[in-house]
């Protein structure tokens, strides 16, 4: 996943369509996420983002986004699965990821060379990486989604130029992420399903971008 990462972002930079006039921008960010899902209580992670620039008012941001974590509690492991067999309370370490596309359009104001502050919305497809295991080593009662979820972002950033005539910038970005999980348990009794309902993700990132 680490090496996946630039080569997409680097994909998307070279791809992307850009109109006459207009100016791109590639950057990277370390994440650090406060969440309302019990699997994600404190994720952190990394990305990596395109930003097109139409007119001086606006700009498209394109992104890969990576979060994951790690929960430990008493929890329940099951000889078998569907119907559950042999399960048994026993501590559990879990470990949960989510790794993302997303897009979003910006509205930027600009002050002076050195600060442009930016407000957009946007869309996502997720997918999710969860596993749980034991102290004996024995598999976690867990029903994880197993395709991608639709979600939606609200994004507020900041850009500062510390050198206006070196195309380099540091970025400062806050998003609130909704992921629309809805992977529900059928199985009587049910399944332990953390992800049927939605979950919303405050992101704090901070990173660097290059303009060219």
């Amino acid at each position: 996943m680490r090496t996946v990462f630039p080569a997409a972002i680097l994909f998307l930079a070279v791809c992307l369509p850009v109109s006459e006039g207009a100016s791109q921008e590639l950057g990277l960010t370390y994440s650090s996420a406060r969440s309302s899902h019990r699997e994600f209580p404190a994720p952190t992670g990394f990305g990596g983002f395109v930003l097109v620039t139409i007119n001086p008012s606006w700009q498209v941001q394109i992104s890969l986004q990576r979060l994951a974590g790690e929960t430990d509690k008493e929890g329940v492991v099951c000889v078998t699965y569907s119907p559950r067999i042999g399960c048994y309370p026993e501590p559990t370490h879990a470990t949960a990821a989510l790794t993302g596309l997303r897009g979003a359009l910006i509205r930027t104001v600009h002050l002076g060379e050195w600060l442009r502050l930016g407000a957009g919305a946007g869309l996502s497809f997720s997918h999710v990486d969860a596993r749980v295991r034991g102290l004996s080593g024995a598999r976690g009662d867990l029903l994880a989604p197993n395709g991608g979820q639709i979600g939606a972002q609200g994004v507020l950033s900041a850009a500062w130029a510390p050198y206006p005539r070196f195309p380099a910038r540091v970025i400062g970005r806050f998003t609130t992420h909704w992921v629309y999980f809805h992977t529900c348990s059928g199985e009587d009794p049910p399944q332990y399903d953390p992800f049927c309902s939605a979950g919303r993700f405050r992101e704090f990132d901070v990173g660097l971008s290059f303009a060219f």
